[in-house]
């Protein structure tokens, strides 16, 4: 678990670098916070923040479905309003709290015509497990694998990831080549695990610290090899994941793409706005018909 959290090729510079008193004491804090980094960076909890009955005639299938190792999952498929669904939106959610409390940002999206597929990672909710950056990983590919189990039909995919969900659906939508996914939405993600770890420990007076993050599975990387038309949603204001991280993002991306950038508006304010829903409608439909 620890290894997949810090760089040890940098742990061992400093440790060369300093006083051998100094570094015993250091390097037994960062085992300790190592050990249990993915506790400090994912914030689930399990607390029902809605119920299906909820969501008034909105039709909704709780589900549970196996990870790649086998954990068990936790979902809900919100079926779309309507006679002729427009297609099926599988959402990645942040990075606190679960699925019961993100279903209330996204259901707009059934109202409006699509099936909304949303999930909870391992140590969320209900679904079981500790989350780890690898274990979420594989949870997301194991999501859509169900989501296309159960809608065998569905000729149109939309993946939609907001803050940490953004960085797991662009990882994800990296390794995939199926023309059914017809398009790739990300919202207020950041670049890069170390960067955006760096500058919240830069605040606490950690500077040094951030070089033992890894680098793995970082979204600026992964946004390069997306195949299908990236959107990139940004506010201008937000204090969580500045601007300038999806400002990276869109200009490392290859086309199609395209950058909303979301003036005077913070972290996954966004759809707070009627005209970016009713714009993010008419943008979806755009993609279903290429």
């Amino acid at each position: 678990m620890i290894s997949t959290c810090i760089n040890w090729q940098a742990l061992l510079s400093f440790v060369m670098t300093v006083h051998s008193r100094l570094a015993f004491a250091v390097v037994c804090l960062v085992l300790l916070v190592g050990g249990s980094s993915h506790a400090q960076f994912y914030y689930p909890d399990q607390k029902i923040y809605s119920r299906p009955a909820d969501y008034g005639g909105l039709r909704i299938q709780e589900l549970t479905f196996p990870s790649e190792d086998g954990t068990k999952l936790h979902g809900w498929l919100i079926m779309a309003k309507g006679r002729r669904p427009l297609g099926t939106i599988v959402h990645f959610h942040g990075n606190a709290q679960n699925l019961t409390s993100h279903a209330m940002g996204v259901s707009w999206l059934a109202e409006a015509g699509y099936h909304v597929f949303l999930f909870d990672y391992r140590g969320y909710g209900k679904s079981e497990g500790n989350p780890t950056r690898v274990g979420i990983q594989a949870d997301c590919r194991a999501a859509f694998e169900e989501v296309k189990k159960r809608l065998p039909r569905e000729k149109r995919f939309y993946l939609f990831g907001q803050s940490l969900g953004a960085a797991n659906v662009m990882n994800l939508a990296a390794d995939i080549n199926d023309p059914r996914v017809r398009a790739v939405i990300a919202e207020a993600g950041f670049d890069s695990y170390r960067r955006i770890a760096g500058e919240k420990l830069r605040e606490a007076g950690m500077s040094w610290m951030p070089n033992l993050i890894s680098t793995a599975l970082n979204p600026i990387d992964a946004v390069k090899h997306i195949r299908a038309p990236l959107l990139i949603i940004h506010g201008t204001e937000d204090r969580v994941v500045p601007f300038a991280h999806g400002q990276r993002l869109y200009e490392a991306a290859t086309d199609p793409k395209t950058l909303w950038r979301v003036e005077r508006t913070g972290h996954l304010q966004t759809f707070q706005h009627a005209a970016y829903r009713q714009r993010f409608i008419q943008w979806l439909g755009r993609m279903g018909r290429n």
